[in-house]
């Protein structure tokens, strides 16, 4: 009777695993439809919804710095597990997320009313205290903006929505030697597609940067209010990320403290 009550409570927990991942991966599906969907129905909403210091926007931070939170408490149960090299790439994740949190609400500029510095005046197009906003676009993309994060976000969803099928392609040797570590370290298959729309868009703009400037009377199809949707995506892709990395950590790693 035990084994027979074991045996169902494992199936149990793989069919709510499996029903997990079916979930996770439909849900940026269901994000998007909504964000369509407003832009369809209330375009100004739609606008208000993604403009600085709003929803998304905010929402964006708290995604960020509960995923900093949650890395760094993975990277040092990692270095008390001895397993110091995953250990210092969560702390460095950590605080790369903490920078991208603290760049989206310009690091408390409007919150605490900071001046904003001549330097950022000058060459953030949006004069606010951010770096992702220094340099420029051609001016017929809207808001004038273009920096190298058009070309670290798309590499960043790349990575992060085609790595599991790189890792796939592994000769078997290399995969069970490595796979321990690259288990926490390549979002799974079922978080790609919150990674892949901020390469397809970024992508888009960066080939748009470098067009306008051969061509600078076109105008471009997809503007910066398409940015925010992908951007938001990405942030909560990240959160998803090391929390399915912590619960891995709690299965493989019995007792650390």
């Amino acid at each position: 009777m035990k084994s027979r009550n074991s045996t169902s409570t494992l199936l149990v927990n793989v069919y709510v695993k499996q029903l997990l991942k079916v979930v996770a991966f439909t849900l940026p599906l269901i994000i998007i439809s909504c964000f369509m969907l407003l832009k369809i129905l209330s375009y100004q909403l739609y606008l208000n919804s993604i403009d600085e210091d709003h929803l998304i926007e905010n929402l964006e931070f708290c995604f960020y710095f509960v995923a900093f939170v949650v890395a760094l408490f993975v990277g040092v149960r990692f270095f008390r597990a001895r397993r110091s090299l995953l250990g210092l790439l969560y702390l460095i994740l950590a605080f790369g997320l903490f920078f991208i949190a603290m760049e989206e609400i310009s690091w408390g500029q409007r919150i605490f009313n900071i001046p904003v510095p001549e330097f950022f005046q000058e060459n953030n197009y949006q004069e606010e205290i951010t770096l992702h906003n220094l340099g420029h676009r051609p001016a017929n993309l809207p808001e004038d903006k273009g920096n190298y994060i058009d070309m670290v976000f798309p590499a960043i969803g790349f990575i992060g929505a085609f790595a599991w099928l790189l890792t796939l392609m592994l000769p078997e040797r290399l995969k069970a030697r490595y796979n321990s570590i690259l288990d926490f370290l390549v979002p799974p298959w079922y978080l790609s597609l919150y990674f892949f729309p901020v390469f397809a868009i970024y992508l888009y703009v960066s080939i748009c940067v470098f067009y306008l400037q051969q061509f600078p009377s076109t105008e471009p199809y997809i503007g910066s209010q398409e940015e925010e949707p992908a951007e938001f995506l990405l942030a909560l892709g990240f959160l998803l990320f090391v929390i399915v990395s912590m619960c891995k950590q709690s299965s493989k790693i019995v007792r650390l403290f």
